[in-house]
């Protein structure tokens, strides 16, 4: 299956879900910032907040997440973590403390997650970046997409406020 690019953007103090058909990244970018579409960056407790939904309502795995620091102990300590997710799912709590602990006492940002999980017995598998960028690696489109509706909902709730 071929991977999917959406995008959120701010438009009319709300957020939306824009899917890229087609167009390279920047022109498709391009376009929608003419039409008044407003790039947004997701917080790392709004992405926590979200893998911790996520994790929970739809039993998802953790595939990775990568931080905006090239740090290696860091990220081998994340990378470990995820693992004995994947082992034990209690071991979730640990991984969540973990990258807290690291965006709010480090002032180390996520740049990007990725999970998984079965919707209907489906395969989903996404991954979503600080700027918005929803690619989906794996997932039949009506489906996927009634899932991110759902995503940006859980976004706005906790970004509204804000914005």
């Amino acid at each position: 299956m071929k991977t999917s690019q959406y995008k959120i953007f701010l438009k009319n103090s709300h957020l939306c879900l824009k899917k890229n058909i087609g167009n390279d990244y920047y022109s498709f970018i391009q376009g929608l910032s003419g039409d008044g579409y407003k790039q947004i960056i997701l917080p790392s407790n709004v992405l926590l907040d979200l893998m911790k939904n996520i994790f929970k309502t739809k039993k998802a795995n953790i595939k990775d997440i990568d931080l905006l620091e090239d740090d290696d102990a860091y990220n081998d300590k994340i990378d470990k973590l995820i693992l004995e997710t994947l082992d034990d799912r209690d071991n979730f709590v640990e991984l969540i403390e973990e990258l807290r602990y690291l965006s709010s006492d480090q002032n180390i940002e996520i740049r990007k997650i990725r999970f998984s999980y079965r919707n209907d017995n489906k395969l989903i598998d996404i991954s979503l970046s600080i700027n918005g960028l929803i690619e989906v690696l794996y997932g039949e489109s009506t489906e996927v997409e009634k899932q991110l509706d759902v995503m940006i909902e859980f976004i706005w709730n906790r970004m509204k406020s804000w914005l």
